[in-house]
């Protein structure tokens, strides 16, 4: 079904209020603007499957209505995007949800398991992936890229039925309903306002304090105008160029000139906007300068501590059938590390529900010195030892 109007939209929703879950995919176009531009959304339920062509009906209120249903499951695979891109046009996460690619991941098919994968291990089908790379912004759609729309959600309501048994059996069906309820967070797809978008710029952390006042300066002003432009940052003027610029400092067109990577192009439509962040880079008051919160570095014996927890983490991820980066990486385990738990460590993820079972509590038993490793010679394992009035 393709849905080109508001009345065959209209008549989708009323079809899909009926059903317990459907299976939700989209196609955008996102390498020449500053947010993706969202061109189609497939759906699939029992008996409906439909590709609503978003250039021709970008009134959705309907279908946002479904979105938000909470008596209405939506099954995705790999769904971040997806949900990023449903609530900056709805101001919504949808929910509830299940995500094929996370459930699976907590079965051990890897820790991003891709689409095609799956369809052929749970249902025993091959999925044609010729038109990953196609061009979804044109009009009409050949056949091929409706065939490819379709595909992506015709088999996630059994894969899901397959998860679900497989999860139940494991006692894992908890797990991913805790990842699922993350994935739904709002907080989870807030993007920074223009003037914290310097501590997302590539090397800015070899800047000192003044000259990250001014990166501050021309990342805000970037921002600004690739959002006004609706084009990508980098396409305005790349990451390199501005920390090289706040390190350089130019106060002249002639200076900026002088500087490599930045072409004469950019200079003349930029160069003045550039050199008034600059200037005001430079006016910021000394107490407010910012500063670049890193990780310290760890000492000797806290490194050491580090590659203990990241040895006992694969081997509690080997035990469980996860890969580790599912469970925790490394930035996780230095910030335990440095905190021991306390003040913003205890709110890491790995301290909290099925991650907390599986190893962080461990983990935590073993910076907080309750706790040592051993090796079990017998069974070949790490075990957790306890100190002298503790217990593990």
């Amino acid at each position: 079904m393709d849905v080109d109007t508001s009345q065959k939209l209209a008549q989708l929703c009323e079809r899909l209020r009926g059903v317990e879950r459907f299976a939700l995919d989209t196609e955008f176009v996102g390498e020449k603007s500053y947010t993706p531009t969202l061109e189609i959304i497939q759906v699939a339920a029992p008996g409906i499957e439909a590709i609503i062509d978003y250039q021709a009906v970008s009134d959705l209120a309907c279908f946002f209505d479904l979105l938000a249903n909470p008596t209405i499951e939506k099954v995705l695979h790999a769904g971040s995007q997806d949900l990023e891109i449903f609530y900056r046009l709805s101001g919504h996460v949808p929910a509830p949800i299940f995500d094929t690619q996370v459930a699976a991941a907590m079965l051990g098919y890897g820790a991003q398991p891709g689409y095609s994968l799956l369809v052929e291990k749970l249902v025993g089908a091959r999925v044609d992936k010729s038109e990953t790379m196609t061009n979804w912004s044109r009009r009409p759609l050949t056949a091929a890229q409706r065939e490819y729309a379709i595909e992506d959600v015709c088999h996630l309501l059994p894969m899901r039925e397959r998860l679900v048994q497989q999860l139940r059996e494991r006692g894992r069906l908890a797990w991913v309903m805790d990842e699922f309820g993350r994935m739904t967070a709002p907080e989870s797809y807030n993007r920074p306002g223009p003037d914290e978008m310097w501590q997302r710029v590539k090397g800015a952390s070899s800047l000192r304090p003044r000259q990250l006042a001014i990166l501050r300066e021309l990342a805000s002003w970037r921002d600004r105008e690739a959002r006004r432009l609706d084009r990508t940052r980098g396409s305005i003027v790349r990451d390199d160029i501005l920390v090289t610029i706040a390190r350089k400092t130019p106060a002249t067109v002639e200076e900026l000139r002088g500087l490599r990577g930045l072409y004469s192009r950019e200079i003349d439509r930029y160069g003045q906007a550039i050199l008034a962040a600059v200037k005001r880079g430079q006016q910021v008051p000394r107490h407010q300068l910012p500063h670049f919160s890193s990780n310290p570095a760890l000492n000797g014996q806290e490194a050491a501590l580090l590659e203990l927890l990241q040895g006992l983490l694969r081997a509690r991820a080997d035990e469980a059938g996860l890969a580790p980066a599912l469970i925790a990486n490394n930035s996780d385990l230095q910030t335990l590390v440095e905190t021991r738990g306390q003040g913003h460590g205890q709110a890491l993820p790995l301290l909290r529900g099925w991650r907390r079972e599986i190893v962080g509590s461990d983990l935590l038993r073993i910076v907080q010195g309750r706790a040592d490793v051993g090796w079990d010679s017998q069974h070949r394992r790490l075990r957790l030892i306890a100190r002298e009035g503790e217990r593990v």
